[in-house]
């Protein structure tokens, strides 16, 4: 289940490139596994700020799962603080929360998310996933 690079980079640009209810949990889960299990980093340099801001909010929930190493969240917040050098985008933590909308986002100027998708990411990201993963790429 290696997945290639250019298939995550094309989900990744789908995903944060449209409205979030437009978004597959095929996108998401080509994208989970890459910044998972396959160190993938995404090519912000053409992003519009909305994009920017999307990217963020992506990344940063993706980091905050039991998955992802100490180093790899390091390399991740390395990259959403690059973003939001590049792009100007200041992270709001006092945002006020939107009925329906996760704060992560709220927090990153956007007033849509992700959650219902990432909640079917879950199966990806347990210990027996991990394993198999490893063994198997």
């Amino acid at each position: 289940m290696k997945v290639n690079k250019r298939c995550v980079d094309n989900a990744f640009k789908q995903l944060v490139s449209s409205s979030f209810s437009e978004a597959s949990d095929g996108l998401l889960k080509l994208v989970c596994i890459g910044v998972w299990y396959q160190d993938y980093v995404p090519d912000i340099t053409e992003f519009t700020q909305e994009q920017a801001k999307r990217s963020c909010y992506i990344l940063d929930r993706l980091m905050r799962f039991n998955v992802v190493t100490t180093h790899r969240q390091r390399v991740l917040i390395e990259l959403i603080t690059m973003i939001t050098e590049n792009y100007n985008i200041k992270q709001d933590n006092n945002a006020k929360s939107l009925v329906g909308v996760d704060k992560h986002a709220v927090k990153w100027g956007l007033n849509e998310d992700l959650r219902v998708l990432f909640r079917s990411m879950l199966k990806y990201q347990t210990r027996h996933f991990q394993r198999y993963y490893k063994t198997f790429m």
